[in-house]
């Protein structure tokens, strides 16, 4: 992911999900992923599933905030 080989990581994180559907890591990436490609519903799907597992973590608080004020246009949650 980090080289921006978003096909090849979006491949491993569905792999993984297959096998793992509550991977924390895996979720978080193909967010990020989605979101770099504006798939909003998709990248917020993956990072609600990321907050059902870890729904204290702040990180991930913030940025479900901010893919949900991306995607409705700049509106606080």
């Amino acid at each position: 992911m980090e080289a921006r080989r978003y096909a090849d990581a979006a491949d491993i994180f569905e792999r993984v999900l297959m096998a793992v559907p509550d991977d924390f890591v895996s979720h978080v990436g193909m967010s990020i992923i989605r979101d770099d490609e504006n798939k909003m519903d998709d990248a917020i799907w993956h990072m609600e599933r990321a907050f059902e597992v870890q729904p204290s973590n702040s990180a991930i608080q913030g940025e479900l905030r901010r893919l949900y004020g991306r995607r409705d246009g700049g509106g606080t949650f």
